[in-house]
């Protein structure tokens, strides 16, 4: 179980202090969290930055509240993106008991589609990973469930056809919990940032996923800390995403769309 916040969009002056407010309500809700049964997510951390001429990702095991130089890091790196587009994806883990603590299990993991492209994933929910052929939900897996799809399914997929295969793993019965993911994708013309909430539990105040605007950038993440980030905010207009919604954002925010995840096709 996890928390994150997905970003997208265009970065200036507005949007820093709105990130500066989201990123402290993502600290606050992973060491206490009002809708979990475990209270805190301490099993570390990480972020991924995808602007148009470079990606950068960023792990560490520790707790995001207590990991100074990695907090310091973001800051300074989401300063320097002003006037700037990115696709931001900042997580912050509570690991399955089936699964390693170790840093490589932090959230997002980065790889590349089968097209080439380079995409960042984030999740939060588990997998039923026997549709893959694993014996049983007990086995101790050698890496985390959500490492495991995004190396075995998404980078099977292709920037083109991604959402389809985000629709394939929930009509297979892959999903065990929740499949609420972020997904940035870097291509050599454009960034993209997809966010998906589908779980089968019924937690709404925990699963449920919200997004809200501030100028040209979106932010879109779990119920928590996106509560938190709107009340701060106060002039924000909170959205939810819901069960089976899907926020596609391309390139620019006037490309930014909202679906359910039964009539989602290609993303071009």
């Amino acid at each position: 179980m996890c928390r994150f916040i997905a970003m997208h969009g265009y970065i200036d002056e507005a949007s820093q202090d709105a990130f500066e407010i989201a990123l402290e309500s993502l600290v606050d809700d992973a060491r206490v969290d009002k809708y979990s049964d475990f209270k805190s997510y301490d099993d570390g951390w990480g972020f991924s930055v995808f602007t148009d001429k470079s990606a950068l990702l960023y792990k560490s095991i520790r707790p995001i509240w207590s990991d100074e130089n990695g907090l310091r890091k973001l800051r300074q790196i989401f300063s320097s993106l002003n006037k700037r587009k990115a696709s931001i994806v900042i997580h912050a883990r509570k690991a399955s008991s089936n699964t390693p603590r170790e840093v490589l299990d932090a959230h997002p993991f980065v790889f590349r589609l089968a097209d080439g492209n380079l995409f960042s994933f984030a999740h939060n929910g588990a997998f039923n990973l026997s549709t893959l052929g694993y014996t049983s939900d007990n086995q101790m897996l050698s890496r985390s469930d959500s490492y495991i799809y995004a190396k075995e399914v998404l980078s099977k997929a292709t920037y083109r056809n991604i959402l389809q295969a985000i629709r394939k793993a929930i009509e297979t019965g892959m999903v065990k919990s929740a499949m609420n993911i972020a997904i940035s994708i870097k291509t050599p013309t454009e960034l993209a940032t997809i966010a998906v909430n589908y779980y089968l539990s019924n937690k709404p105040l925990y699963y449920d996923m919200y997004y809200l605007k501030v100028n040209d950038l979106y932010m879109i993440g779990s119920s928590t800390n996106m509560e938190k980030t709107a009340e701060d905010l106060q002039e924000a207009k909170l959205e939810k995403l819901g069960n089976h919604g899907v926020m596609v954002c391309r390139e620019t925010c006037s490309k930014c769309t909202v679906e359910r995840i039964n009539y989602c096709h290609s993303i071009l």
